[in-house]
């Protein structure tokens, strides 16, 4: 078995972000579950829970949701109630972005919520 990081308070994104310019913030919901395996059973049970991280990141002063889950990337980005709503973003996006890879600003098209507001106002676009 390999350690590749703390379950109880993984820190390796937190220390990836923060080398390309982003803020992590301390938050009692970092490693809370979006409710993945619910997700085309109990939609409901999803929204709450996705609704639950998104107030608990703006409660933190987070402007954004980081994630290095596919899932819960889909679920952030689709899930959340419009009155909490925070734009998500995988994590491989914001390095790529960061290392300017040409092209990279055209994929936050492909997201719900939008995130070039956040990005321009950070002069990131």
């Amino acid at each position: 078995m390999c350690e590749f990081d703390d379950f109880e308070n993984p820190y390796i994104l937190d220390k990836m972000m923060e080398s390309i310019g982003a803020e992590p913030k301390k938050w009692s919901c970092k490693t809370d579950c979006c409710g993945g395996s619910l997700t085309l059973g109990k939609t409901e049970i999803v929204r709450r829970l996705i609704d639950k991280l998104m107030m608990m990141a703006r409660e933190a002063g987070a402007n954004c949701i980081i994630t290095a889950c596919p899932v819960c990337f889909a679920n952030l980005d689709t899930r959340a109630n419009e009155n909490v709503v925070l734009p998500a973003f995988y994590f491989t996006e914001l390095i790529a972005l960061a290392l300017g890879l040409e092209g990279s600003d055209s994929w936050f098209k492909m997201h719900n919520v939008d995130p070039s507001p956040l990005l321009g106002s950070l002069g990131l676009i």
